[in-house]
């Protein structure tokens, strides 16, 4: 008779599975930009739950942030700037004038010509 449960162990090592999955995974993500996906994974997983917010928090919260100060600050002081060709153009003028040239429609109706 043993001491140990044998079901606790078959628990565990699909448990240590899982993890070696992840982290196999967690280099295709830093390859693909998607290093915040490890940290959800493991804490999905049954991983400490604490540690891995703030790994989230590092690899995805921290990035957002920054980018929402920055798009504040375009959308508040590129009115102020004066160029010689005008003032700066906000964030939303400047996304809408990116879509229409990567469809291809520019402003004076002309459509871009296909390289084949």
């Amino acid at each position: 008779m043993t001491a140990i449960d044998t079901n606790t162990l078959d628990i565990e090592a699909r448990r240590a599975r899982r993890f070696a999955r992840i982290n196999k995974a967690d280099a295709w993500f830093s390859v693909f930009g998607l290093s915040w996906m490890t940290p959800i994974l493991k804490a999905a997983a049954g991983d400490n739950p604490r540690a891995q917010a703030g790994e989230i928090w590092r690899l995805l919260g921290v990035p957002l942030l920054a980018i929402a100060i920055f798009l504040t600050l375009w959308a508040s002081l590129a009115p102020k700037v004066q160029t010689s060709l005008g003032a700066v153009p906000r964030p939303c003028p400047s996304l809408g004038a990116g879509g229409r040239v990567a469809s291809g429609r520019h402003p004076r109706g002309r459509t871009r010509s296909r390289v084949l």
